[in-house]
């Protein structure tokens, strides 16, 4: 399983860019508004500044709810092995697996994070039976999908330059 840490760092390198941009905009705000020229750029640059800083936060507020959920699932989760359904596109995440298993007498779904490889295809090249998923069992709707065995042993090729 991947630390909750790992999660975390990927997050803030995309809050960094942002907050960035937010002060620029707030820094070309200013300036303008010191020179007493166009009041409609003042305002536009200040509101683009805005609208990247709450961006910006929700990316932090976000991740740090998603370290937390991920610190509970594997201190109080159960491991559970569930089958893959199917790997669908989740807007705004990307690709994911739909996998689901059967707990206490009902059928649970859960969804994987984002994935970039085929993960059905993998599964059976690799032989594995299903993804391990951590879910509280008092609240079932709380899981982390762990697809970090799958993701360790599969080659990324996209790098790979062939010559003939």
């Amino acid at each position: 399983m991947k630390k909750p840490d790992d999660y975390v760092n990927k997050q803030i390198k995309a809050f960094i860019p942002l907050l960035f941009f937010s002060l620029f905009f707030f820094a070309i705000a200013i300036l303008i508004l010191k020179t007493g020229e166009n009041w409609f750029v003042t305002i536009f640059c200040f509101g683009l500044g805005v609208v990247a800083l709450i961006l910006d936060f929700k990316l932090f507020i976000g991740a740090c709810i998603k370290k937390k959920q991920i610190k509970r699932a594997l201190k109080f989760g159960t491991k559970v092995i569930a089958t893959i359904d199917e790997t669908k596109y989740s807007y705004p995440v990307g690709v994911v697996a739909v996998c689901s298993s059967e707990i206490n007498g009902t059928r649970y779904k859960f969804i994987s994070g984002p994935i970039s490889f085929d993960i059905e295809y993998a599964c059976k090249e690799l032989g594995v039976e299903g993804l391990t998923v951590y879910v509280n069992m008092n609240n079932p709707k709380e899981y982390i999908v762990d697809i970090s065995e799958i993701e360790n042993r599969v080659v990324d090729l996209s790098n790979v330059r062939y010559t003939l």
